[in-house]
């Protein structure tokens, strides 16, 4: 429940329990009625995942790639469809987020801005769900084209777009793909990554935050399989295990990296709260190299992270 209980402190709201023996136990959340819910329409731009208000949304079509392709991008593009001319925009294109289109046909959205409609390519969809609306700050509020932010329930900070200011300011929002220099790139591959791996949100969010202070770059699994299955695309230099996850613990995702030629060379750090010696023995036995029990200093962290990575240059 601390996770439930930071998520809700975070909104402003409240959490309180009411138990009664021999019935059961009440949890009583409170929110304030400021917060704003909606129904939101998640689409893929590229890597990306954004979301638009359903309410924006009249119609969702599958268009051919190759009409698409034939549309001329000048400064008023034109989607042609069942005797209608749509005001056209690729949103990848909008947002900055190039990607090559994949299959014969690709999602196009009919979108209300103001009193007509658009036409908006994506590049895939991923279904509707209720967020919460989030204000962006006053850092960010005032780009056009973003109606607020939600987080999902991974943790993922995901922006909530505004049709109207993306199709008609040219202050919207966009992103800026710079050019890195050779000693920027240099200090980036410098950059040790590690992975933290834990069922908790909030031990995930914390420890990132601690460890990229300190310079590193963090990758987050959920779980063992969810760690397994990025460590098929991504290997880090150092591993954060805790020992009691769902799916797959801390002991059988130490079992599966050890036995795999290609990642039994990363320095695995165990912390749990089981201190026990006979925890510890084992997780020693199957390959970890260094045990914290928590509550642990921040500080002995790092330093165990540091030892690690000093011992694989070394080697």
């Amino acid at each position: 429940m601390d996770v439930v209980h930071n998520e809700v402190k975070q909104l402003g709201g409240s959490i309180t329990a009411e138990t009664e023996r021999g019935v059961g136990t009440t949890f009583i959340i409170r929110l304030p009625l400021t917060l704003s819910i909606t129904q939101a329409l998640m689409v893929h731009v590229a890597d990306q995942i954004c979301a638009i208000p359903l309410a924006s949304v009249v119609n969702i079509l599958e268009m051919p790639i190759e009409k698409l392709n034939s549309i001329s991008m000048g400064e008023k593009p034109l989607l042609h469809h069942e005797d209608q001319a749509y005001p056209f925009m690729h949103l990848g294109s909008r947002l900055g987020f190039l990607s090559p289109a994949r299959g014969n046909k690709v999602p196009v959205l009919l979108a209300k801005s103001g009193a007509r409609q658009i036409a908006i390519q994506v590049d895939g969809l991923g279904g509707t769900r209720e967020v919460v609306i989030k204000s962006l700050g006053p850092q960010l509020s005032e780009i056009k084209g973003m109606a607020g932010a939600t987080i999902l329930g991974d943790g993922r900070v995901v922006l909530i777009l505004d049709i109207g200011g993306l199709w008609i300011s040219d202050e919207a929002m966009h992103v800026v793909r710079a050019h890195k220099t050779a000693e920027q790139m240099e200090s980036e591959r410098s950059r040790p990554l590690i992975m933290v791996v834990d069922d908790s949100l909030t031990v995930r969010k914390i420890t990132s935050r601690h460890l990229q202070k300190q310079g590193m770059d963090v990758m987050v699994a959920k779980d063992g399989l969810d760690a397994v299955e990025q460590l098929r695309q991504q290997i880090p230099d150092v591993m954060l295990v805790d020992i009691e996850m769902p799916r797959m613990d801390g002991y059988e995702l130490t079992t599966n990296v050890r036995s795999d030629p290609t990642l039994r060379h990363i320095p695995i750090i165990m912390i749990t709260s089981r201190a026990g010696a006979k925890h510890k023995d084992r997780a020693m036995q199957l390959g970890v190299d260094v045990y914290m029990s928590k509550p642990y200093q921040e500080d002995d962290l790092v330093r165990n992270i540091e030892a690690m990575l000093t011992r694989r240059t070394i080697h």
